[in-house]
């Protein structure tokens, strides 16, 4: 029995130690470790996907705890601290139930679990001891060997397919597709938003009924996120023996706010959009929203990137629309290093992300867009150093 828990900042330096550990390939691990938990008598809804997944587990966790159940909600990455992968009817985790967890956790931990590993582990335990009444869990990457995959869900939803983490998942979109497909179960819905055959194939190979979400030509990827979280609401209820009201839910989500995704905010001069599109696919759905909302606006980007993501592929998807670009960098092992991107001639470089924030502001006319992109990190740090408020 855990009396004492460790100081928060304790329990940080610990995580971040298991960083070192990477990925690991496997969920023999995480098996051992949940047998430990005893009875998960839950339901978990798995939501995968290449993007918007962390929205649409969003938009079900609202919808849901609207509705009085006790919904526990795990996405991933953060913005500030690693305890926001960890909420309960849109409460984080406490710091000290947080500490407490992990401390119980790393005493049960023969597996030499990963920071991911540990982090689900965490968000699983709290969930029970809370005796949530359903839990939205959002897979980290692909998802056959994803450590949320060691649950046994009542129902999925994978949101779309791109190329992403290829050395990892596969080089074509049929590959991940594959892999993603395997958080699906015999028996269980399965809420699709991707036309990829190849998905469809994947998913019902596995047993799954599988529901189609079909994107309208006029619908937003927002609108289609909100979309496919309904959708989910409607068969987890269905298992509850409840209804909702689905177009009271549909405004829910649209005034609901997931900090750093497609969020707008406006101060005294400018218009911010903040989302961190991370991909050439997520850049193209931010450049489609730009080209509808502010047509005709002088847009300003502040981006910084991670070195494994495909900046050639975001930078041409948003070419056509940012005006002016300033490039900097956070303080992550993974980041991309300003001077070195390989990026428009006429980008301005400016390694100090307090400086560059100051310079994006400097260069954004009155009235014009400010945008921040490429990382969630970047979104975080700006927070975390007060300069923008999600």
């Amino acid at each position: 029995m855990i009396s004492v828990a460790k100081k928060v900042s304790d329990v940080y330096k610990g995580l971040k130690k298991r960083i070192g550990r990477g990925w690991r390939l496997g969920l023999d691990g995480m098996h051992r470790t949940l047998g430990k938990f005893g009875s998960i008598d839950f339901p978990v809804i798995l939501v995968g996907g290449t993007n918007g997944k962390g929205s649409v587990s969003f938009y079900i966790h609202e919808v849901l705890r609207s509705l009085g159940l006790k919904t526990g909600l795990s996405t991933s990455p953060h913005l500030t601290t690693p305890r926001e992968r960890i909420v309960i009817n849109g409460d984080v985790i406490s710091e000290e139930d947080f500490s407490k967890i992990y401390q119980e956790i790393d005493l049960l931990d023969e597996e030499k679990a990963t920071y991911f590993e540990t982090l689900a582990l965490m968000a699983i335990r709290h969930f029970q001891r809370e005796e949530v009444d359903v839990a939205i869990t959002e897979i980290g990457m692909g998802g056959r060997l994803d450590a949320f995959n060691a649950l046994e869900p009542a129902l999925c939803v994978v949101t779309n397919i791109g190329l992403e983490h290829t050395a990892y998942l596969g080089d074509t979109l049929e590959k991940i597709a594959a892999e993603k497909a395997c958080i699906a179960r015999r028996g269980c819905p399965a809420i699709v938003g991707d036309p990829l055959p190849s998905l469809r194939v994947e998913l019902e190979s596995h047993g799954a009924r599988v529901h189609y979400i079909e994107r309208n030509v006029e619908d937003s990827v927002v609108e289609h996120n909100i979309n496919m979280a309904l959708a989910a609401v409607e068969k987890m209820l269905a298992q509850l023996d409840r209804k909702f009201d689905r177009e009271r839910s549909r405004e829910l989500c649209r005034n609901a706010v997931w900090g750093g995704r497609f969020q707008a905010l406006r101060d005294n001069t400018h218009h911010w959009i903040l989302d961190a599109a991370h991909n050439a696919p997520a850049a193209r759905e931010l450049a489609a929203f730009l080209a509808k909302n502010y047509p005709d606006t002088h847009i300003t980007a502040l981006a910084a990137f991670m070195v494994d993501k495909d900046i050639a592929g975001i930078e041409s998807a948003l070419s056509g629309c940012v005006n002016e670009w300033v490039l900097t960098e956070v303080p992550d092992d993974r980041a991309a290093c300003a001077q070195e991107i390989l990026f428009s001639a006429a980008a301005e470089r400016i390694p100090d992300l307090v400086q560059a924030f100051e310079r994006v502001k400097s260069k954004s006319p009155e009235g014009g867009v400010i945008l921040v992109t490429g990382s969630i990190y970047l979104i975080g740090e700006l927070v975390e150093k007060g300069l923008i408020t999600v």
